[in-house]
This record gives C-alpha cells, structure tokens and sequence, in this order.
C-alpha cells in the first residue's frame, strides 16, 4: 500500500494502491439514502476488487484501545486512458459528530482524492 502526502490543511490522509471491497460496501451501507439499490451496491463492491482504490482516513489521533482505524471515503476510479479518468464511486462517511457539514466534508474529500486517482 503506498501512502501519500497528506494535503495541507486537511484532516485526514489519502492511500491508494490496495482495493479495499469491504471498506466500500461498509460505506455504502452507511449511506443507505444514497446508496440503496442492493444490487447497484454489489456491483460497486465487486469493482472495488479490480478498480484503482484511493482510501481518505482520518489524521491525527488514533483510535482508542481496542478500536481500528476506518477509512472515511472512498474513490474508485476507472482509467480509461493514461490522461483519462472517471469517478466510478465517491463515498464519504457521514463527518464526526461537531465536524463540518456533510457536504463540506464531501467536497473537501473529494478535492484530496480526485488529484490522487489522476496524479
């Protein structure tokens, strides 16, 4: 798994070199207002095993004792050529209680993971 820098600013870190099709089907059963058409959620979960995956996780201190570290978003991105890519997913977990709204908290995800799965 390789790690990127984590943008300036920003409260969490960005991974990308390991698909992670439990990480994405848990995020996309949080978000079942969004995301509940099971059969479209298994698809999603089974392109997540061949897809370019780039994981946001949360900086700064770690979990408790006895919790694991989650991932709060996920993009997987189909590449179509070497200067061409899509977003085939963008979730972003709900933010922590008292965090940013959630469209904020969306859009900035988004901003530190779409440069990512095109760098």
């Amino acid at each position: 798994m390789r790690r990127d820098p984590p943008s300036a600013n920003l409260p969490w870190l960005v991974t990308s070199g390991q698909q992670d099709p439990q990480t994405v089907g848990r995020l996309l059963r949080s978000l079942l207002e969004w995301f509940g058409i099971e059969s479209s959620n298994i698809g999603y979960v089974e392109a997540a095993a061949r897809l370019p995956t780039y994981l946001a996780w949360p900086a700064g201190d770690l979990p408790a004792p006895g919790q694991k570290r989650q991932a709060v978003g996920v993009l997987l991105a189909a590449r179509h050529f070497p200067a061409a890519a899509e977003t085939y997913l963008l979730a972003v977990d709900r933010p922590p209680t008292g965090a940013a709204s959630a469209g904020r908290w969306s859009r900035h995800s988004s901003v530190t993971l779409w440069p990512m799965a095109c760098g």
